[in-house]
């Protein structure tokens, strides 16, 4: 059974090293699609560690930026605490 694995706009923007409001651009353009829309910016939207994952590949030059690339590859929850 697959575990899925959320995260919200704040997560990502600490893991890209952006702010929350970049990831909010992409998600009006289209890029970036959450699973859960939120309609508070204090919650921010929801989305799956898929998503992340397709918009990585499609936009490469944010890989630099996640700290541990073997998470990624290992399908270790990228914000797990023991990393």
């Amino acid at each position: 059974m697959r575990i899925e694995i959320f995260y919200s706009t704040k997560d990502i923007a600490k893991l890209l090293g952006v702010t929350d409001e970049c990831v909010r651009r992409w998600v009006r353009s289209g890029k970036l699609k959450p699973w859960c829309k939120r309609n508070s910016k204090k919650e921010g939207d929801e989305f799956a560690q898929d998503e992340i994952m397709r918009f990585l590949k499609e936009n490469p030059k944010y890989l630099c930026r996640v700290a541990l690339l073997s998470s990624i590859v290992e399908n270790v929850p990228l914000n797990n605490p023991e990393l």
